[in-house]
């Protein structure tokens, strides 16, 4: 029962040594004697009073609560009663110049059940049209029944958010510019997978780019992509045949998915060497040429090995 000691003392000189044996002893001799803790404490085990506890989810930093007079059954209803509560929460943001970054809606049941729709965002926002929008896909999960008796809109998380300036056009200043993407990547990321490509410290043409969140701040390496890089680089590279006046000169002809191309002009080599730190000791060096074929499709090929030691040679990339 975690009892003080000196409760616990004076328990077993009168001989109560079980719960049992203090339940069947009258309240009032046991107040008296031990004060009112250990008659509330006997209450919330027989389940008369109830046990308060702390909640592992941190308390909403604002929120909105509707009673509703009428359950709420249709999607309508919800629809309407959310374009009241949205303005009204983000009302509290605005006083606070905050934002929402993680929006709940609690929706509680007749029969005591409690239903939840969760909205993540990348920037924060206090935009009640942009909000109800993002919650539209995700109220066609919840599933009324008898009626809605309650709904609680709750903002989990919430950044500083800077108020524009009103009276700007849309898009004029850079603020309203990062606000409208912001938006767009919302929309975007509550049905597909959004990213960007940030720049990487290689010089490896797989390895120069990664996948990073859409909203993340982006370094570029001293000297990366100091020479043009095509607009569309192979996931797999393609094997060709090549045919050039030397060896070690750029290819003339080049024969890609059954078809001998005739190459007007090609520039380079571009010599990749591997990287020590990654890479295996064999991995043969890369010559990369730009060259443009006779139609004037432009293409990244090159040449995988020394010119002496038979070398194979693969389409990358793809300039326009």
């Amino acid at each position: 029962m975690r009892l003080p000691v000196p409760v616990l003392v004076g328990l077993r000189r009168l001989g109560l040594e079980r719960a049992g044996d203090v339940l069947r002893q009258p309240r009032a001799p046991l107040a008296r004697r031990f004060g009112a803790p250990l008659v509330l404490l006997l209450d919330r085990m027989l389940g008369e009073a109830a046990t308060p506890f702390r909640s592992l989810r941190p308390p909403p930093e604002f929120q909105v609560v509707r009673e509703m007079m009428e359950p709420l059954i249709t999607r309508g209803g919800i629809d309407a009663a959310l374009s009241r509560m949205l303005p009204a929460l983000c009302v509290q943001l605005g006083d606070a110049g905050r934002g929402v970054l993680r929006l709940v809606l609690r929706a509680h049941r007749g029969d005591g059940t409690v239903q939840e729709a969760m909205l993540g965002l990348g920037l924060p926002s206090r935009d009640p049209a942009h909000l109800h929008r993002l919650l539209e896909s995700r109220l066609e999960a919840l599933e009324p029944r008898f009626g809605f008796e309650r709904l609680d809109l709750l903002a989990e998380r919430t950044e500083p958010l800077a108020a524009l300036q009103s009276g700007m056009v849309a898009g004029a200043t850079p603020a309203a510019d990062a606000a409208a993407l912001a938006q767009l990547i919302d929309r975007l990321g509550q049905r597909l997978p959004v990213w960007r490509l940030a720049p990487r410290a290689s010089h490896w043409p797989e390895r120069a780019a990664m996948k990073v969140d859409p909203f993340a701040s982006i370094d570029t390496p001293q000297g990366w992509a100091a020479r043009p890089r095509p607009l569309r680089l192979l996931r797999q590279p393609e094997q060709i045949e090549v045919i050039a006046v030397l060896p070690d000169a750029p290819p003339r002809r080049i024969h890609w998915r059954g078809n001998w191309v005739n190459i007007r002009a090609a520039e380079g080599p571009e010599r990749f060497e591997p990287e020590w730190w990654r890479d295996r000791p064999d991995r043969p060096v890369r010559d990369y040429y730009r060259v443009e074929c006779a139609d004037g499709t432009r293409l990244w090929v090159c040449r995988a090995g020394l010119p002496e030691a038979s070398p194979r040679w693969f389409l990358h990339g793809v300039f326009a």
